[in-house]
């Protein structure tokens, strides 16, 4: 069975940023702000190509291993989606799961000191909604 996910085509990437400012805007409420986003675009100029980077929801999630909350965990797994998911009022912003993410798709709030991981928006990711290039697509729960 493949996890819900957000599928990367890094060729059609333009690097507009908007997945981030959409991404950031979900969470604030009010304004923007890219360091919060739960997406990140990165420029690679040895390959020409710009890559959004956002959340694999691994299987045996890392970030979910690393949690020492106890004796509820902060990171969770959803039980609508089946992702890992980040319980802000459990979190103690300690950054171990940032840490072991091999793929560095953990981020860190560093206003709120609290980890920051992509949720799919519930279901209906905002980034993908609002690529216009079409660079990310939804991958749904099979």
């Amino acid at each position: 069975m493949t996890k819900p996910h957000v599928q990367v085509n890094p060729q059609y990437c333009t690097m507009c940023r908007t997945c981030e400012l959409v991404c950031s805007g979900r969470y604030l409420g009010n304004g923007v702000n890219p360091k919060v986003s739960r997406i990140r675009v990165e420029s690679d100029k040895r390959e020409n190509k710009n890559t959004p980077k956002v959340c694999f929801q691994c299987e045996d999630a890392f970030c979910m291993q690393a949690c020492p909350t106890k004796p509820e965990k902060a990171i969770r797994i959803d039980p609508d989606l089946g992702i890992p998911v980040v319980n802000k009022e459990l979190c103690i912003g300690c950054t171990l799961c940032v840490q072991s993410c091999p793929y560095g798709l953990m981020f860190f709030d560093e206003t709120q000191k609290k980890a920051l991981k992509c949720d799919l928006c519930g279901g209906k990711p905002q980034c993908v909604e609002n690529c216009w290039m079409r660079a990310l697509s939804y991958i749904e729960k099979e």
